[in-house]
């Protein structure tokens, strides 16, 4: 009975916490729904070559998440050093500067290469709408970065305004284009650019400035604070960095998998991925505030604490993929209704696989990027974010002389998911995760 009163505080306490963060991911999750809802209006090719440039931006959004779930083990767990916090957040934005930079570099010196061999599908435009998106996904980035920073220092209520702004002024730009009949490729990106470089950058600024009540801090003079580079403390950054980057590569690579093996399987794996955001934007709310308060608990070496709501953070992870999977199979017609003509038959297929299988993946997040992580000790992390890599690579390859159908296809891309499970369970009932940083600067 305690052990339940226990789980229902503690649960309480962290959807207190989290209601900010669920609102942003709601209004977040509304903009995919309808940006995938248009996408899917285009030509299946032109859905193919969006939805790989997007792809590509969602694969660099990970380098933020990455850093700043670095940052994050470091700065709650010295949460009352304000000198220090704003060190880590300018030694996070340098890293990821300097990633970013040298991924787009990368992507446009072998671009014939990625969307040839990699990302199959047909470029008939010299590339116009990629060079336009460019600009567009660096400053989507930086914004990523301190969108996250925010997040860790529960600035809820300002992430909140950020986000609305963000998102809901590339909204409404993409709407009014829409009402004038004059929706594309290309318009959607001028939309992006326009938004992103006049309306966020300077909200994001003031926000800082003014709005701000953990930190003050003027982004217009980060240069002027001085940073030491503790080669430990990078390290450790960019590990769990790392961690974050392999996953979120293995997922492109299974994605362009399925896209090798049936176009229409991939989009409409896609076409989940985006829309249901919406509702498991309620997962992301709640878990990220669970690693907040055991890296805390980590920080203030109450060890007992941070691996009893690391089980609670298990337990509420289930809790809340049983409602979203409830919700889904209540609205399945309206989420059906969205999809391509071309692809709607598959996606019908693979619904209930996809949603059993969400289970799987969120009680993966939970223990890779939530909880075990808090304690900055994460090498079997990396290697087996590598071994999955590697199985995906395999896949890639592979996958033309397999043949079976949807829902098998889908089973044969989470068999790593499933094993890792396994492992993450068992390093984390063996406790050697819990570490404490405190006194750890730069």
């Amino acid at each position: 009975m305690k052990k339940l009163i226990d789980f229902k505080d503690f649960t309480k306490r962290i959807s207190k916490l989290s209601v900010g963060l669920m609102l942003k991911y709601f209004f977040v999750g509304i903009f995919w729904i309808v940006i995938t809802v248009i996408a899917n209006r285009f030509e299946l090719n032109e859905l193919t070559y969006f939805n790989a440039i997007f792809q590509i931006m969602i694969l660099l959004s990970v380098i933020p998440f990455g850093i700043v779930a670095g940052l994050s083990v470091f700065i709650n767990q010295n949460i009352e050093n304000q000198e220090a916090i704003k060190k880590y957040i300018k030694l996070g934005f340098i890293m990821v500067f300097i990633l970013v930079s040298m991924f787009i570099l990368v992507l446009l010196i072998f671009k014939d290469f990625v969307f040839s061999h990699l990302i199959v599908t047909e470029i008939t435009d010299g590339y116009k709408f990629l060079y336009m998106m460019i600009p567009v996904i660096f400053l989507v980035i930086v914004c990523d970065y301190f969108s996250d920073v925010l997040k860790i220092l529960k600035e809820n209520k300002n992430n909140l305004m950020f986000s609305l702004v963000d998102f809901g002024t590339t909204l409404l730009a993409i709407i009014i284009v829409a009402f004038l009949g004059h929706l594309s490729l290309y318009s959607i990106a001028l939309c992006y650019i326009v938004t992103k470089l006049v309306f966020v950058p300077s909200y994001l600024i003031y926000m800082f400035r003014k709005l701000t009540k953990v930190i003050k801090m003027d982004l217009l003079k980060l240069h002027k604070i001085k940073v030491k580079f503790n080669f430990n403390i990078i390290r450790k950054i960019y590990l769990l960095g790392l961690n974050e980057v392999l996953w979120n590569i293995g997922f492109i690579v299974m994605t362009l998998a399925l896209l090798k093996n049936n176009e229409l399987l991939y989009n409409s794996y896609l076409y989940y991925e985006n829309t249901l955001n919406i509702v498991n934007g309620i997962y992301y709310g709640l878990i990220t505030f669970c690693g907040i308060s055991i890296c805390n608990n980590l920080g203030k070496k109450k060890l007992d604490d941070a691996y009893k709501e690391g089980i609670y953070s298990i337990l509420l992870t289930v809790l809340v993929w049983a409602f979203i999977f409830i919700f889904c199979i209540i609205f399945k017609n309206l989420i059906f209704s969205g999809m391509n003509v071309d692809i709607v038959g598959t996606g019908i297929k693979i619904f209930y696989i996809y949603m059993i299988m969400q289970l799987v993946r969120f009680i993966n997040w939970t223990l890779s990027s939530y909880i075990i992580p808090q304690g900055g000790e994460i090498k079997l992390l990396v290697i087996l974010q590598a071994l999955e890599l590697i199985y995906f690579v395999g896949l890639f390859i592979a996958i033309p002389y397999i043949t079976v159908g949807p829902i098998a296809t889908i089973l044969l891309i989470s068999i790593p998911t499933i094993i890792n499970n396994i492992i993450y369970i068992i390093y984390f009932r063996s406790k050697k995760w819990m570490v404490n940083l405190k006194g750890v600067t730069v």
